[in-house]
This record gives structure tokens, C-alpha cells and sequence, in this order.
């Protein structure tokens, strides 16, 4: 269950487990089974569902990654929302230059405090009721700690009010609102958790549409020995079961569009701590990255991502930074009278400084899932190749476990080329598609003449041309 039980992971430490992602009935995917251990390339046409095994790990992992919230800081937002509307409905709030002032009078005199004031001190009374009642609330113990509080937390006279609201006013309806959140679930959470990441990531489509496919998503993560690490569980779209022992520090981060950068503080400012979806989840882990980490942190970070960077600085140097105006800009290699807007910049660009920044900033650490989504379409051949191998350095010094989609044979060979180069090979995957009658898709590891074969297909097009060329230049239209 969620965070009762023993969590596995690494914290950022430690050695690197060997998992498989294994999926059933999810949206195109029949099945899949997904080795996570070093580089995993999934290879194949458009609409083969590529794309979804890489949005169903990040929607496993971040269903219940500290990225967001845990179950107890939903437990204490929601109680610190309904005490303030209780206590403001028993006093006069006032309104000046627009700002709100709560008034509490009595006959003899009377206290102000503002709005967002008060708010804040009963934030720190919801956690501390969170932590101390959770579970185990009545009636009786949500009055004793209410009453407590007040005693000490507060002007007196402001305290006393509010004692006064709970023991003497028509309080038993919010009393028992709060009961009832303190005896929600961890399950319950970990079970809406999960429905909502899915159902943003994928639009509300979980289950399959295909005609006779499955209709009961199954999405896990096991360890090497079949033990299960995080399990989700739906009937159609709505979630049955789910359930997790996996560390909840581990990160998952898609890469599927470089643009994600451009307004990247003003985006996340409008929409705070949201849903866990791609953009949102990487803005939060990049404009907090500094929150919970030291210097020394960072001085470490910098230190194994050294031959990480050093490949990328043959492709471009650019980093991307903050200017005055919290505005996110590109500083490269020219001279220039000023940076680079982002939104001004190159998808390409974009793409090697976004993969820099997150070594850089340590938002990236040893043990997390990076998914990138067809990477190499923005890319130059040249940076594509050099992309490649930095993915590959990635991987192997600083243990980041990578899930690539590509349409690219060259890209793959790329890839296999300097797992070679590394010796890395053994922890380097490609898998392909086998598609069914019905449309549905099935995943499977690639042998090399499986391999072969496919590479074969992605670079038929190229085939063509060559006989279009041949056609024309020798007067052969059957050629």
C-alpha cells in the first residue's frame, strides 16, 4: 500500500534495479513487456502505439512520485480549505484596496488580521492534524486539537473566538467533514491519484477502443524477481486497484516536444503544483530543482556528468537560464547584444540545452526514467549521432534508465553503435511491434534478424527514391 509499506528504490544512491514494465489492454498496446535497465529503444511505423508504452511508465511512476503531493498533503489542504471557510462564515471579512481583512468584534473590542494571514496559521493547524489524528479522528479529538491550538497559536482574543465557534456554534457539520477527511485512505488516494495522472495523460482514453480488444488496463512495474513495484489496475477508464512499494523520490520525465521550454516560468506560475502531465512535471522539477538539494549536490551532479557534457559541447554549448525578467532564454556560442528568447530559439537547440539542463540542474539523478519521444526529428544528422552518444554516456555513468521511440534506423544504429563504444551493450534493448487483425499491438524484444528486418523496413523509403532517381535519369518508369 502506499506509503505504509517498505519502499524500494535507490534515492538517488545505491545500486540500480533491473525492472520491466509490463502492459495489458492500455489504449493500442495489447501486451508489452519492457526490460528498464540501461537503454530500451522501441523501434517500429507510426500508430503502433510507440508513443503509449512511454506515456504509461511516466503516468505509472508519477501517480505516486513526491513530484506532486502525498496522500497526508491532500489530507491537510483539504482540511486547512474547510476550516477557513468555516471560521470565515462566522466573521466579517472587509475589503480595502483589495485586500481582504477578517474582523473579529466583540463588545468591547475588536481584532483584524489579514486573509492571507490567517490562511498560512491554519495551513500549519491542518498539517499538524493530518499528522497527529489521521486515522484515528473523532468528534471529541477534533475538538480537543482545535481547542489546544487556538490556546497557543494565536491573539487571544482571536482564540477565544474560535473555541467559542467550535464548542457553543453550529459546528457538527464541520466537524465531522474534518473526521471524515482524517479517515480517508491511503488506498482510496493511491487509487485517485492514479485514475487522474492516467486520465490526463492519456485524454480519458485508458482502455483500448479497438473493437474486441481488452477493456481492463493492467500497467506494473517488477523488479527482476517478479516482484511487483508499482501496480495500476482499470475497468475501462475508471481505476480498480493500485499500489506501490517503489520509492516515491524516483522520477519520471518525458521529452517529447523541445518547445516545452518556451514560457516555461509563466506557465508553471499559472498553473502551480497541477496534475502530473509531461510539461507541467518537468516545469516543477527544473524552477525547484535547488529547493531540496545542497551545493554539494550540485557540485556532485557536475562532477559524473562531466564526459556527458563534454559530448554534448561538440553538438552545441548552449544553456538555458533565467534572465532578470525570470525569462527563459538560450546563451550560446555566438556574440550577442543579448541571449536568445527560447521561443526565438531552434528545436534543436532547444533539444541538446533542455538534455543539459537536466544533468546540470541535478533534476536528473541515478535510478530515474528518462522517456524521449522520437528525439532525433528536430536534430541535424551531425547532432543526431552526437545525441546518440550522450544518450548512451547518460546511461551508463550516471545510471539514468532511458525509453526511446524512434522512427530512425540511423538513430537506432547510432545508438547500438556506441553502446558498443562504451560497452554498454548488455544493457541495450530494442524492441518492435507486432500488430494483430484487429489493429492491436503486441511488443516484443528484437533478435538480430528481427532487427534486420525492421531496419530494413524503416529505410525502404529510401529505397524508393533511389529507384524514382534511377527511373528518371534512365528513362526506366518500371524501375
Amino acid at each position: 500500500m502506499y506509503p505504509e509499506n517498505q519502499t524500494i528504490g535507490q534515492q538517488g544512491y545505491g545500486r540500480q534495479y533491473r525492472m520491466k514494465l509490463v502492459i495489458d489492454s492500455l489504449a493500442i498496446v495489447e501486451h508489452a513487456e519492457i526490460d528498464l535497465d540501461g537503454i530500451t529503444v522501441i523501434a517500429g511505423e507510426n500508430n503502433v502505439g510507440k508513443s503509449t508504452l512511454g506515456k504509461a511508465l511516466f503516468a505509472l511512476v508519477n501517480s505516486f512520485s513526491n513530484v506532486f503531493s502525498s496522500p497526508e498533503e491532500e489530507v491537510a489542504n483539504a482540511l486547512r480549505l474547510t476550516f477557513r471557510r468555516f471560521y470565515e462564515e462566522q466573521v466579517d471579512i472587509e475589503e480595502n484596496n483589495g485586500q481582504s481583512t477578517l474582523n473579529f468584534e466583540s463588545p468591547t473590542n475588536s481584532t483584524r488580521i489579514s486573509r492571507a494571514g490567517f490562511s498560512f496559521s491554519l495551513g500549519g493547524m491542518a498539517r499538524d492534524m493530518a499528522k497527529g489524528l489521521r486515522f484515528e479522528a473523532t468528534p471529541a479529538s477534533v475538538k480537543a486539537f482545535i481547542e489546544s491550538y487556538h490556546s497557543t497559536g494565536m491573539h487571544k482574543r482571536i482564540a477565544d473566538k474560535f473555541k467559542s465557534f467550535v464548542r457553543e456554534g453550529d459546528s457538527q457539520e464541520f466537524v465531522a467533514r474534518c473526521v471524515r477527511i482524517l479517515k480517508l485512505t491511503d488506498s482510496s488516494f493511491s487509487k485517485a491519484f492514479s485514475e487522474r495522472t492516467f486520465g490526463s495523460v492519456f485524454d480519458g482514453q485508458v482502455s483500448s477502443r479497438i473493437i474486441k480488444a481488452g477493456n481492463k488496463p493492467d500497467i506494473c512495474l517488477v523488479d527482476s524477481n517478479g516482484t511487483e513495484l508499482i501496480r495500476t489496475t482499470f475497468n475501462g477508464d475508471r481505476c480498480l486497484e493500485s499500489s506501490s512499494q517503489l520509492d516515491t523520490e524516483t522520477r519520471a520525465i518525458l521529452l517529447d516536444d523541445p518547445s516545452v521550454v518556451d514560457g516555461l516560468a509563466d506557465d508553471y506560475r499559472r498553473m502551480g503544483r497541477s496534475l502530473a502531465m509531461p510539461k507541467s512535471t518537468l516545469q516543477q522539477l527544473i524552477l525547484e530543482s535547488d529547493e531540496n538539494e545542497t551545493l554539494a549536490d550540485f557540485l556532485l551532479a557536475e562532477q559524473d556528468g562531466q564526459d556527458f557534457l563534454s559530448v554534448l559541447d561538440t553538438a552545441y554549448e548552449g544553456k538555458l537560464k533565467q534572465n532578470h525578467d525570470h525569462e527563459w532564454v538560450l546563451y550560446g556560442n555566438r556574440e550577442l547584444t543579448e541571449p536568445i528568447k527560447t521561443s526565438n530559439s531552434s528545436k534543436g537547440s532547444k533539444s541538446v540545452a533542455l538534455l543539459r539542463i537536466l544533468v546540470e540542474e541535478n533534476v536528473i539523478r541515478r535510478g530515474d526514467f528518462l522517456i524521449l519521444d522520437e528525439p532525433e526529428i528536430h536534430l541535424h544528422p551531425g547532432w543526431q549521432i552526437i545525441y546518440a552518444e550522450a544518450l548512451v554516456v547518460l546511461s551508463k555513468e550516471l545510471g539514468v534508465r532511458l525509453l526511446i521511440t524512434s522512427h530512425s534506423p540511423y538513430f537506432i544504429e547510432a545508438i547500438e553503435t556506441y553502446a558498443e563504444k562504451y560497452d554498454w551493450t548488455d544493457k541495450t534493448g530494442i524492441y518492435v511491434s507486432n500488430v494483430s487483425k484487429n489493429g492491436s499491438v503486441r511488443y516484443l524484444r528484437a533478435d538480430e534478424e528481427r532487427k534486420a528486418q525492421v531496419f530494413e523496413s524503416m529505410a525502404k523509403p529510401f529505397d524508393i527514391l533511389e529507384r524514382t532517381r534511377a527511373a528518371k535519369m534512365f528513362g526506366d518508369e518500371d524501375a
